[in-house]
C-alpha cells in the first residue's frame, strides 16, 4: 500500500470516528417551557354608584332642612378653590347620596327652603367653573328635590363683592338684598343697596329700591312679613391721616406732641375708616318706607355678623365684638325682640367661632355647636363640643338635633338625657376615628373596627361593626378601660372577641361578643408587663403576638414568655416558650421539621404547638427586614416564606379562591400557591397612613382605612387571584398588573443520590474513542515503517555465502505475508470499535451508555425510564416502568434551608425550582421520573453529569404526601401542592 492511500484511510477513519461521536452525544431533548398566569385585564373606573359614604372636606358650605325632611348640603371651598358638590341626607334611611351639582361653585352664601320642598342658594364668594380660585358675579340658584337639578335665577344677578341676603315673605314670594361692604379705595366704598321680589309660583322677578343709608358691616335681617331690618355696622369716610408731632389742625397739635411723649399717641395713615355705628332702622319691602327703630345698647364692630330670625319674628344677631363696655374680645348676642322693638344682650359666648352653627330648637331655645340657651336663661349651658368648628347644626320635625360635617364626624345626634353627642346606632358613614383603628374580620363576613372616635371620653375606644352586604355601619360599645393606643384583636371560635391594648408598660384586654356591645376585662391581665425579654419603646407596641392555638384558645405570645386564654374564667395563665432551634429557609412551601414555637399547657403540662404565633411573631418583631411568612394550620406548613426582597407584604390574608393577598407600599401584592409566584398590582388608590391599615373579609373584600375623616378614610375593593375585581360579576376593575418575572410551575425538588466526584482525567476519558481514532492510524503506520527499516537493515548486515541460503527478506512474497499479518491484527482491533460506532448501543452497553447520556435511560417506544435490571431482579412485578397519575403535579420539600418545588410531569419529565421572594425562580435541574414497582427512579437531563439511575425506596404515599428513602439513609418527605393534569 501507498504512502498516500495509508495517509486517506487515516483521514476518513478520523473524519468518521468524530462524527458518530459527536452525533452520539448530541441532546434529543426539546427546550422546557416556563408555565406562566393569567394577568388581570385592564379595569375601568370604578364600581357602580353607591350611596355616599363620606364627604370630600371643605368648608363654609351651607346645611338646609327642606321641607320635605330631607337635608340639603351644598357648596363650600377647598385650597385648590371653590366647589360646586351638593349632597342630601334623608333621616329616615340615615344616608347621604350625591346630588346635582351648582352652576356655579360658591361658599359662604345663603340657602333658604321654600314650602315646595326645594332650595335656594344666593350669594357668597362664587365663580366660574373655569376659574374657581377668581371671584365673579353669581345668580340665585334653586335647587329641585324630584329631580336633583338646579336653576338659575338669571333676573336676579349677585356683584363679585356684594354680599346676598335673604328671606320668605308671608305670601310665599322670596326677598333678595344685595349689600356691598366696605373696600381698601373709594371706588370700593359701600353702594346704595338693591332688592328684588321672586314668585315662586309665577317665577316673575320684580325690583325694588332701598331707601337706606349704606353701612358697612351692618345686621341684616328679612322678617316674614316683608321688612328688613338693618342695625350697627359702620359709616365709610377718608381720614387724611396725620402725625403726633404736626396734629391734624394747629389746636390738637400741642396736645398730641404731650401724648407722643407719654406714649399715648400713634401715626395714623390716610385711607378709608370704618366709623361704628348704633343706630337701626327697618326697611319696608312693600311700601319701601323706612322707619328708625331703638339703637343698639352699644357700639358694635359687626363684621359679618350672623342672623336668625327666630319663629316669632324676633332677630338674633352673632358674632358682635363690643367695643365698649368690654375689651375681652367675647362675641355677644342682641336679640331684637319683635313685640316691643327693643334691644336685649344676650349670654357671651366665649367662642367666637360657634354662631355660625346657631340654630333655633322647637321650644325656643338657641344652640350652638358648643352649649345651649333656654329661654330665659342667664348662661348658656355647656355642651361636649363637636371637634369640628365647620359642624352645621339642623333640627329635624322628630325633634332630633343633628350635627352635619363634611370634615368630621359626617353625623352626630344630640342625646337629650346624657347631653352628649353620639354616632348613629346605624349609618352608611364609617366612624371619624382619630387615630389608627384595628381591624378585625368577623367570621360572617363583617369588619370589627376598634379606634378613638369623638363620641368616646378622652382616651377611650369604641367598636363598630361594617357589613359589606348592606354597606351599613351598627355602632358597637364602648370599651371600659382607659386604653391609649390601639392594638391587636382575635376572634374565637365561639364568637367572642378579644382586643389586646397598651397602656404605658401594660397590656389591657377586653372581651366583647360578636355585636360588640358590652365590653368588659379580661381577668389578672391589666397588671402585667410587656412579655418581652428588653423593655420596648412605647412607639414598638405590637412586640407581642395575639394568635389562636390549634386548639381554639387565644394565645399572646413574647420573647421569653405567653399567656393562654380560659373562656371559661375570663382569665389569662402564665406558661413557658421554647422556640425552635432550626434556622427558617425560604421557598414556597415550607414544612418545619419540629413546631417553630411551642408553649407548654397549664391544663395538661404537654407542649402545643404555636407556629401560628410564631409567624405573627416574627413578622411584628424585626429590624426594618421581616420575612413573609404565611402559615397554613391544616397543612402543618408555612405556604411561603420569603425574604425580605419579596414583593410579597407581611400579614398575608387568603383569598376566597385560594391565593393569599398582602401589600406592600403602595401594590397590591397576590401569591398563587398552585404557581408559587408572586404578582403586583398598582395599588395607590387603596393606600393608608394607618400600619396594618388593610384587611379581606371573608367574600374577598378589601378594606383600607386612614386616619380621621373624609374621602379616603374608608376604601373597599374586592380583590381575587387576578387582581381587582368587581362586587357583582368578578370583572377586573383594577389596575393592570405589573409585570414580574414568573416563577416556573414549582418542580418538586427532586432528591436523588448522586454519583461520586469523578477524577480530574475523566474528561479526557471520555473521549478516549476520538483520541484513539486520531492517534491509532499514526502509531500503525510508524509501526510498520520501523518494522521494515529493520528487515532491511537486518538484510544487509547478513554475511554472503555462510550457511545454506534463506528467503530474502526484501522479497515481495515475503513482504505481502507480512502486511497480511499486520493487517489482521489491526483489523481485528479495529472490528469493536467499529461496530460500537455503527451500532452506537450495543445489548451490553447499555448500562455504561446511560450513565454517559440521560436519553440511553430511556425506552425508544414509551420515552420514559427503562427499567433497572437489578431491581427486576429482586422485586416481583417490578419488570417494568410506569408514570402513575397520582404522583403527576407539583410537590415541595426542604433541603439545606431552601423550600425546593419539582413539577412531576405526564410525560415522565420533572422539574425541579427553588425560590427565595416569589418572583425570581430558578429551574435548577430538569430530568426524567418514573416508577418502578416500589421504588422512584429519577436521572437529571444535565448532560455535563454523568450518574447512572437514582433508586429511591417509597416508603409511605397517601393523597397529600410521599416519602422517599435516600441512598444514605435519609428520608425526604414530598408535600403535595397542585395536582397535575394526567390522562393515563
Amino acid at each position: 500500500m501507498s504512502l498516500r492511500a495509508l495517509r486517506c484511510r487515516n483521514v476518513l477513519l478520523v473524519l468518521l470516528t468524530v462524527s458518530f461521536t459527536f452525533a452520539s452525544r448530541a441532546s434529543d431533548e426539546p427546550p422546557s417551557s416556563v408555565a406562566g398566569r393569567t394577568d388581570a385585564s385592564d379595569v375601568g373606573d370604578g364600581e357602580a354608584a353607591r350611596p355616599l359614604t363620606h364627604f370630600q372636606p371643605r368648608y363654609g358650605h351651607t346645611v338646609t332642612v327642606s321641607t320635605d325632611g330631607h337635608i340639603l348640603i351644598a357648596g363650600g371651598g377647598r385650597e385648590e378653590g371653590l366647589v360646586d358638590w351638593a349632597e342630601t341626607f334623608d333621616p329616615r334611611t340615615r344616608r347621604f347620596a350625591r346630588t346635582g351639582r351648582l352652576n356655579q361653585p360658591r361658599t359662604d352664601h345663603q340657602a333658604l327652603a321654600l314650602p315646595d320642598g326645594s332650595v335656594v342658594v344666593a350669594g357668597g364668594m362664587a365663580a366660574t367653573p373655569q376659574a374657581p380660585r377668581e371671584r365673579a358675579a353669581n345668580h340665585p340658584e334653586v335647587w329641585e328635590p324630584v329631580s336633583g337639578t338646579w336653576k338659575m335665577l338669571r333676573e336676579i344677578r349677585f356683584e363679585a363683592d356684594e354680599r346676598a341676603h335673604m328671606g320668605l315673605r308671608q305670601d310665599g314670594s322670596v326677598l333678595f338684598l344685595a349689600s356691598r361692604e366696605a373696600g381698601e379705595n373709594e371706588a370700593e366704598i359701600p353702594g346704595a343697596y338693591r332688592a328684588w321680589i321672586w314668585n315662586v309660583a309665577s317665577g316673575r322677578v320684580e325690583p325694588r329700591s332701598v331707601e337706606v343709608a349704606p353701612r358697612a358691616g351692618a345686621g341684616i335681617a328679612i322678617l316674614p312679613d316683608g321688612r328688613v331690618l338693618f342695625a350697627g355696622g359702620a359709616r365709610v369716610e377718608f381720614f387724611p391721616g396725620y402725625s403726633c408731632a404736626e396734629g391734624r389742625d394747629g389746636q390738637l397739635a400741642g396736645e398730641e406732641a404731650a401724648g407722643e411723649e407719654r406714649g399715648d399717641c400713634k401715626d395714623e395713615p390716610a385711607g378709608w375708616y370704618g366709623i361704628p355705628l348704633d343706630s337701626a332702622e327697618i326697611w319696608d319691602s312693600r311700601s319701601g318706607a323706612v322707619t328708625a327703630i331703638d339703637p343698639l345698647p352699644h357700639l358694635w364692630w359687626m363684621g359679618s355678623p350672623v342672623t336668625r330670625v327666630l319663629r316669632n319674628g324676633s332677630v338674633v344677631m352673632a358674632r358682635l365684638r363690643p367695643l365698649s363696655p368690654y375689651a375681652d374680645g367675647r362675641s355677644v348676642p342682641l336679640l331684637w325682640e319683635a313685640g316691643s322693638g327693643k334691644w336685649r344682650e344676650l349670654p357671651a359666648i366665649t367662642d367666637g367661632r360657634d354662631p355660625a352653627s346657631l340654630v333655633e330648637l322647637a321650644d325656643g331655645t338657641l344652640a350652638i355647636r358648643s352649649g345651649r340657651l333656654p329661654p330665659g336663661a342667664a348662661a348658656w349651658s355647656a355642651t361636649p363640643p363637636l371637634q369640628d368648628v365647620e359642624a352645621r347644626l339642623a333640627e329635624l320635625a322628630s325633634g332630633e338635633l343633628l350635627s352635619i360635617s363634611t370634615t368630621g364626624v359626617p353625623l352626630a345626634i344630640h342625646d337629650t338625657q346624657t347631653g352628649q353627642w353620639e354616632l348613629p346606632a346605624v349609618t352608611v358613614q364609617p366612624p371619624p376615628w382619630s387615630s389608627g383603628p384595628t381591624l378585625l374580620p368577623l367570621a360572617d363576613g363583617r369588619l370589627m373596627v376598634v379606634a378613638h372616635v369623638p363620641d368616646a371620653r378622652p382616651g377611650g375606644l369604641g367598636s363598630f361593626i361594617w357589613s359589606p352586604s348592606d354597606g351599613l355601619w351598627r355602632k358597637g360599645g364602648r370599651l371600659k378601660t382607659m386604653i391609649g393606643t390601639p392594638g391587636q384583636a382575635i376572634q374565637l371560635p365561639s364568637g367572642r372577641v378579644l382586643h389586646l391594648g397598651r397602656r404605658d408598660d401594660h397590656l389591657v384586654c377586653e372581651t366583647a361578643l360578636p355585636d360588640g356591645r358590652d365590653w368588659q376585662s379580661c381577668k389578672n391581665f391589666v397588671a402585667e408587663k410587656v412579655p418581652d425579654a428588653k423593655p420596648r419603646p412605647w412607639w414598638e407596641e405590637r412586640s407581642i403576638a395575639l394568635e389562636l392555638l390549634d386548639d381554639g384558645r387565644a394565645i399572646v405570645l413574647g420573647h421569653s414568655e405567653a399567656f393562654i386564654f380560659d373562656e371559661e374564667t375570663l382569665g389569662w395563665a402564665r406558661t413557658q416558650v421554647e422556640w425552635g432551634q432550626e434556622r427558617l429557609p425560604f421557598g414556597t412551601p415550607v414544612r418545619p421539621a419540629r413546631p417553630d414555637a411551642q408553649v407548654l399547657d397549664p391544663r395538661t403540662g404537654q407542649w402545643l404547638d404555636a407556629t401560628a404565633a410564631s409567624t405573627r411573631y416574627r413578622e411584628l418583631n424585626h429590624n426594618g427586614s421581616p420575612p413573609r411568612l404565611f402559615w397554613n394550620r391544616e397543612r402543618r406548613h408555612w405556604e411561603y416564606a420569603f425574604d425580605q426582597t419579596s414583593p410579597m407584604g407581611t400579614h398575608g390574608m387568603r383569598l376566597p379562591d385560594g391565593c393569599i393577598a398582602s401589600w406592600r407600599k403602595d401594590a397590591l401584592a397576590v401569591f398563587d400557591p398552585a404557581a408559587g409566584l408572586v404578582t403586583t398590582y398598582p395599588a395607590q388608590d387603596f393606600s393608608t397612613d394607618v400600619p396594618d391599615g388593610r384587611t379581606v373579609l371573608k367574600d374577598g373584600t378589601a378594606v383600607a382605612v386612614s386616619t380621621g375623616g373624609g374621602d379616603g378614610a374608608f376604601k373597599t375593593r374586592r380583590i381575587a387571584c387576578n387582581g381587582f375585581v368587581t362586587a357583582a360579576g368578578q370583572e377586573a376593575t383594577g389596575s393592570a398588573p405589573v409585570p414580574e418575572e414568573r416563577v416556573e410551575p414549582a418542580s418538586r425538588a427532586v432528591p436523588r443520590a448522586s454519583s461520586p466526584p469523578r477524577p480530574a482525567g475523566a474528561a479526557l476519558w471520555e473521549y478516549r474513542w476520538i483520541a484513539l481514532a486520531i492517534a491509532g492510524p499514526a502509531v500503525f503506520y510508524a509501526l510498520v515503517r520501523l518494522l521494515g527499516r529493520l528487515l532491511r537493515r537486518h538484510e544487509r548486515e547478513q554475511p554472503a555465502g555462510d550457511g545454506p541460503a534463506r528467503p530474502q527478506v526484501g522479497s515481495r512474497g515475503f513482504r505481502r505475508t507480512l502486511r497480511v499479518i499486520l493487517y489482521g491484527v489491526a483489523l481485528a482491533l479495529a472490528l469493536p470499535l467499529i461496530a460500537n460506532i455503527l451500532i452506537f448501543k450495543a445489548v451490553d452497553a447499555v448500562e455504561d451508555s446511560c450513565v454517559r447520556k440521560a436519553s440511553g435511560c430511556l425506552d425508544a417506544e414509551t420515552g420514559i425510564l427503562r427499567p433497572v435490571a437489578a431491581l427486576a431482579r429482586e422485586q416481583t412485578g417490578a419488570d417494568h416502568t410506569r408514570i402513575p397519575c397520582e404522583y403527576v403535579g407539583s410537590w415541595s420539600y426542604g433541603r439545606a434551608r431552601k423550600a425546593m418545588r419539582i413539577e412531576l410531569q405526564e410525560s415522565g419529565r420533572y422539574q425541579l425550582t427553588e425560590n427565595k421572594d416569589g418572583t425570581k425562580g430558578r429551574a435548577v435541574d430538569r430530568g426524567y421520573w418514573a416508577v418502578q414497582g416500589d421504588n422512584m427512579l429519577w436521572r437529571t437531563s444535565d448532560p455535563r453529569v454523568e450518574m447512572e439511575v437514582d433508586v429511591n425506596s417509597i416508603l409511605a404515599k397517601d393523597d397529600a404526601a410521599f416519602e422517599l428513602q435516600e441512598r444514605d439513609g435519609s428520608h425526604t418527605r414530598f408535600e403535595l401542592i397542585a395536582r397535575g393534569e394526567c390522562s393515563r
